[in-house]
Parts: structure tokens; C-alpha cells; sequence
């Protein structure tokens, strides 16, 4: 129920503008206001999750224009597009798991800013009361914190270690605690899988028999199954859509650039490889393993790219043409099979691709809103320094 709560605030924002016949009046479009200021919150968090990519390509030192452009391919030439148009879990998801990601990495001292920590405690619980496999997250963070050095061995034998382990179990057996109290409530039962009452996925009823599923096939679907085979899009919609891979197959260039991202950055190279590999294997078990199932980490699995586009953007550096040219091939293939996935998913028109334009009044409104507010927040700490890299 985790995305259902994080939406509360949006849907009682909608619902109270209702209630003010000026601002119903000039807000109202086809829909109703109470759900399209809902749908707002997977919208703001694609925007936001833009600019966290970029302070995160920026702490490993890429320059501004890497950044940038890095966190907008990531956007439009993966499903991240698609994600933040709908209430699916996948996309809160992968932003609060990115967020406490990125605050991990940016701690260098965990005993000295033990709030930090603490609020990396509250995202990743936060993360599995969305989906309750990101629990499975705790097993990286422990790894990499000692792999980096954040704590050491000896650690285990202070005080102040068990006291921070203590304050980490307290937070996140309180947040947790959220779900079998909301489920017993709603549904009279403790326990409950999310698809329990969903027709369209019989076998997803129980936990059990949703993780039946064989790997070996539940891997091809994810990562390289095509029905369309490449060029016949019309078959390959929906919850057949393709595997990440062919999907956005500038996720290949990924894969070939992660050893620079292990040559420069190790803890942090195997820290990405762990929460991805945790992520695939359990959406692969599962009898329906869709594409979607895996976006928690997508970020992960794209963020070596940022080391070839470092290199297209280096003017002192040779860049292999034939292989640019085909990068520029995968990312407007890549763009136009995302943008066409997003379109066929709601089945809207292709000759009217921007339905969203319908709403644009709050849009508008809540823009500048949000615009005004990031003016304001620069302007009063306009001097402050950037992080400083990692």
C-alpha cells in the first residue's frame, strides 16, 4: 500500500481544490480534479528523478553536460517516460530507492551524520512497504557499507555501532508495521498478495505460487524476449512488451562500459550489480515476470552509460564513429519504442499523441507552483557549494 499512501497528500490537494469553486472553475478540465492531481504524483517524482540522476552523475565527477544529458536519455529512452504517467509502484519505486542510494554514496562518514543514515533507513523502508522485495536491498547496503568502508569490522564490537543498528531495526519495524495493520484493517488478513483479488493474474494469488515461476524463462522475458520481433511493434504491447533490453537497446552500451565503472569506482560498481541481480532474479521467479517488474533498478543498470557519453563529450578523446553512429541508432530507436509503448498502454492515438495537453491549466499551476518554489530555494542558497564529488 505504500504508493497509495505517498499519494494521499495529491488526492486530499485535488479534492480540496474542488471544494473552492474559484479555483475548480479555472483548473477544471475532462477529468476529475481529485484524480488528475493523483496522477500528478508519479509526474513530479519522473521530474525530480531527472534532477536526482544529475546530482548523482555529478557525484562520481561526470561533467554538467554528461549529467544532463545522461539523466534525460535515461528519461525518454527507457520506460521511465511511461512510468511517470502512471500510478504503477514501479516508478515511486525506483525514485525513493535511487534517493536512498544516492545518500549512501554521498555519506563518507556514517557515525558522524547518523540522521543521514537514519533517513537512508526511512527511504528503503519506505521502499518495501511500495514493494515489499526491496526488503531484499538490506543484503547490498549491509555489503557495500562495509566493502566501502563506511563501517569497519571492528565496528561490530562498539557501542555505537549496536546502538545505530537498534535505531535502524526501531524505523524500519515502525514503517513496516504499516502494512499488516492496513491489511487486517481493509482485508481482514495479515498478510495479502497485491494481486490477490486481480482477475487478469490468477497465479499471482499467493505468494508461493506467484515465485513458481522458472527462472531461466522468467529472464528472457525481462531482459530480451521480443514478441514483436524488432520491427512488429503492434505485437509486442502492453504486458507483452519487450524485454528491457530490446526495449531500450541502449542499455547494451551499459553492459559493454561497466567495466570503467568498476576500474574507477568499485564499491559502488558491485554495490549497483547487487541491487540489480536482487531485483531481476525475484521478478524473474515469479510466473508473470513483466518488463516493469525490474524499473526499481533501471538506473542502476543504465548508469555506466554516463562513462561513454563522458567520453562522445571529451573533446581530447577519439571516438569510435561506426560505434556512434549505431549509439545514435539505438537511442532514437530506443526513444520511439518507449514513446510508442506509453501510447499503446493506454490505448491512445497515435495521430494524437499528447492527451495530456487536455489538462494543461494544472499543469500550468502546478508548474509554477513547483518552478517558483526551486527559485526561491535557489535564491536563499545561491552560495552554498555543490556536493562535493565522491
Amino acid at each position: 500500500p505504500g504508493t497509495a499512501f505517498l499519494a494521499i497528500p495529491f488526492y486530499l490537494a485535488g479534492k480540496a481544490i474542488e471544494s473552492s469553486a474559484f479555483l475548480s472553475e479555472l483548473l477544471k478540465g475532462p477529468g476529475e480534479l481529485k484524480q488528475v492531481f493523483v496522477v500528478l504524483f508519479p509526474n513530479i517524482i519522473g521530474a525530480l528523478s531527472v534532477l536526482l540522476l544529475i546530482q548523482l552523475f555529478r557525484l562520481f565527477r561526470f561533467s554538467t553536460k554528461t549529467s544532463v544529458v545522461s539523466a534525460l536519455v535515461f528519461h525518454f529512452a527507457t520506460p521511465g517516460f511511461l512510468q511517470s504517467t502512471t500510478l504503477f509502484s514501479h516508478f515511486i519505486s525506483m525514485f525513493v530507492v535511487l534517493l536512498g542510494a544516492y545518500l549512501l554514496i554521498e555519506v563518507k562518514d556514517i557515525y558522524s551524520n547518523l540522521v543521514t543514515f537514519f533517513i537512508i533507513v526511512v527511504l528503503f523502508s519506505i521502499a518495501s512497504i511500495i514493494e515489499i522485495q526491496n526488503i531484499l536491498f538490506a543484503l547490498p547496503v549491509t555489503i557495500y557499507l562495509f566493502h566501502s568502508s563506511k563501517i569497519a569490522a571492528h565496528d561490530l564490537k562498539t557501542t555505537r555501532f549496536w546502538f545505530m543498528i537498534a535505531g535502524a531495526a526501531f524505523i524500519f519495524l515502525a514503517i513496516f508495521s504499516l502494512v499488516p495493520i492496513y491489511n487486517y484493517i481493509t482485508f481482514h488478513e495479515i498478510t495479502i498478495k497485491s494481486n490477490k483479488y486481480n482477475p487478469n493474474f490468477p497465479e499471482e494469488k499467493e505468494m508461493l505460487t506467484a515465485l513458481s515461476g522458472h527462472i531461466g524463462k522468467g529472464l528472457e522475458a525481462l531482459l530480451v524476449r521480443d514478441h514483436g520481433k524488432v520491427i512488429f511493434w503492434m505485437k509486442a504491447t502492453k504486458n507483452r512488451m519487450p524485454g528491457v533490453l530490446m526495449l531500450s537497446p541502449i542499455l547494451w552500451f551499459s553492459f559493454f562500459h561497466f567495466r570503467y565503472f568498476y576500474r574507477q569506482f568499485k564499491p559502488e560498481a558491485f554495490f549497483f550489480l547487487a541491487l540489480c541481480t536482487v531485483n531481476i532474479l525475484v521478478a524473474a521467479a515469479h510466473e508473470t515476470s513483466l518488463t516493469r517488474h525490474i524499473y526499481t533498478i533501471t538506473p542502476f543498470l543504465f548508469f555506466p552509460l554516463g562513462f561513454y557519453l563522458e567520453k562522445v563529450f571529451d573533446k581530447t578523446k577519439e571516438v569510435n564513429r561506426n560505434l556512434l553512429y549505431l549509439f545514435i541508432f539505438f537511442l532514437a530507436f530506443s526513444i520511439a519504442r518507449n514513446y510508442f509503448s506509453l501510447l499503446t498502454y493506454f490505448d491512445h492515438y497515435l495521430s494524437y499523441p499528447l492527451p495530456q495537453i487536455e489538462e494543461y491549466r494544472i499543469y500550468i499551476f502546478i508548474m509554477s507552483v513547483l518552478g517558483s518554489s526551486y527559485l526561491a530555494y535557489a535564491a536563499l542558497f545561491k552560495n552554498e557549494k555543490e556536493p562535493e564529488p565522491y
